[in-house]
């Protein structure tokens, strides 16, 4: 599952194309927020550890960070 998730998650954010945000956010349940600065990005909590998924947001240096809805 966190496998797929995160896959889903790097490539509609590393594409900005708000179509495949707007998939995502249906998908995986959350908002992306635009942010100031990459280092902003908070930590993807799916009750599973994504920290490849949060690594290859910063590697991709994506200015958004993520907010899960609860």
């Amino acid at each position: 599952m966190a496998s797929k998730l995160t896959k889903i998650l790097v490539g509609a954010i590393g594409r900005k194309d708000e179509q495949q945000k707007a998939l995502l956010r249906e998908i995986a349940g959350f908002k992306i927020f635009k942010t100031r600065r990459t280092s902003e990005l908070k930590r993807l909590d799916f009750g599973l550890e994504l920290d490849f998924c949060l690594d290859s947001l910063c590697l991709l240096d994506i200015n958004f960070k993520s907010k899960i809805l609860l």
